[in-house]
């Protein structure tokens, strides 16, 4: 597996650490450890593909390609999607993240001993 830069650096998760782990567990079909390994990231999801279609979308659009992908960054919800204030939020609620989950013993190395 690939080792975490940030963690590397300065031994605590980045809130995006355990993801690897999480989604060997997801193809493994456990559901449980996947979630518990980071249940924000996972939570997050969602607005992450909202993102990533919103962004197909921009690319297509560029390229004079007309379907529905191409018209969502468009739409109502494609435009809070790539909102300065939501792309903020998400920013901040990954940074609370971040602190609480290496100030409160919830770092994915620790969540993997629990779940084993």
């Amino acid at each position: 597996m690939l080792t975490c830069p940030f963690h590397s650096f300065t031994g605590y998760d980045c809130p995006f650490c355990g993801m690897q782990r999480s989604l060997m567990s997801l193809f493994e079909g456990n559901f449980h450890d996947a979630f518990m390994l980071n249940p924000v990231v996972w939570c997050l999801t969602p607005y992450f593909a909202l993102c990533a279609i919103c962004t197909i979308g921009q690319v297509m659009k560029g390229h004079n390609i007309e379907n529905k992908i191409a018209s969502f960054p468009d739409t109502k919800l494609g435009k809070w999607a790539i909102s300065n204030s939501t792309i903020l939020a998400v920013t901040i609620i990954l940074i609370v993240w971040c602190i609480v989950r290496n100030t409160c013993g919830l770092q994915a190395s620790d969540m993997i001993k629990t779940i084993q």
